[in-house]
């Protein structure tokens, strides 16, 4: 029973992780195809909203992603 309980919950934490992720990177996708079609003030804006998602979650990996890109 234990086992089961066990499995369970690591699919259902894996399930929310990958739909945070997917979040993100549809997100990132965004910023990428306004880079591509030369909108950098469009990418600026994807940027900012992936940066208050990240400050909120209080993701540091994120923070620093943003960050770097944005330095572009």
């Amino acid at each position: 029973m234990n086992k089961y309980i066990t499995i369970l919950m690591i699919i259902l934490f894996a399930n929310t992780t990958f739909s945070q992720n997917n979040n993100y990177s549809k997100l990132w996708t965004e910023v990428e195809k306004h880079e591509v079609a030369g909108l950098p003030k469009s990418a600026l804006k994807a940027l900012e909203i992936i940066e208050t998602k990240a400050n909120a979650e209080n993701n540091a990996v994120l923070d620093l992603e943003w960050f770097l890109r944005k330095m572009k």
